[in-house]
């Protein structure tokens, strides 16, 4: 089991990015359907920031900088998806949102084979 601590803004990135990998079968589109349940945002929280879809996109304001900072837990085979979902996807990817996610990459690459060795 691996740890990641992250606010709105990633959720709201990671949710969509990860929420658009296709994948061959079931099984692994479960997986990805048990890692979005748990960074997706609440509808307290979507209220909060005001979300709304546009002719363009999305919009959203924060309360505050530091708003909707979640820790999650992710079992050993949502980690793998987790990873392989970020790294392979095949939409651009903003370099300003490559480098927190190579970031994150790099924390749970590290969490996950620490365990490994100490299992």
């Amino acid at each position: 089991m691996v740890d990641l601590t992250i606010n709105f803004n990633q959720r709201m990135n990671l949710w969509m990015r990860l929420g658009t990998v296709k994948v061959p079968s079931l099984r692994e589109a479960a997986t990805y359907i048990r890692i979005l349940e748990k960074i997706r945002p609440q509808e307290n929280e979507m209220n909060d920031v005001q979300y709304k879809t546009t002719e363009t996109g999305i919009q959203y304001r924060l309360p505050n900088s530091n708003y909707g900072i979640k820790s999650i837990e992710l079992e050993n085979e949502e980690c793998d998806a987790f990873i392989d979902g970020l790294m392979n996807h095949t939409e651009p990817v903003r370099v300003d949102d490559a480098d927190w996610m190579m970031k994150l990459i790099n924390s749970l690459e590290s969490q996950r084979d620490g365990a490994k060795l100490h299992a």
